[in-house]
């Protein structure tokens, strides 16, 4: 092997160690969330007949969550309540079943 190819083995292998620490530097962590559903049934006049808390990874969140929102009254208070919290709402779906509405709200939190 020759000096010049001896040279060029070294440079390489230097620039390469250089570069992999700088490359690990500019990797980004995917961000992660805990997503909480909220299925509410309701009447078309719009009394609840039933909420329900879905997908909430922690179970003192749940809890918590669960009990306040069986005090609340409309579509809004629970948007206000979870605005309020840190949940970002994310997707609402509604579906109209005879005289009854099944709505399925859908808020991200970012975890941490």
């Amino acid at each position: 092997m020759g000096n010049l190819s001896k040279i060029f083995v070294f440079k390489s292998i230097f620039v390469l160690l250089i570069m992999f620490p700088s490359v690990n530097t500019f990797a980004q962590e995917a961000e992660k969330f805990d997503y909480a559903e909220i299925i509410i049934k309701q009447k078309n006049s719009g009394e609840f007949l039933s909420i329900n808390l879905n997908s909430i990874s922690s179970t003192a969140d749940k809890a918590e969550i669960s009990t306040i929102l069986a005090k609340l009254k409309s579509t809004s208070a629970i948007l206000k309540y979870m605005n309020s919290n840190n949940w970002e709402f994310v997707d609402r779906t509604t579906v109209l079943w005879g005289a009854d509405a099944w709505s399925n709200f859908i808020f991200k939190k970012r975890k941490g």
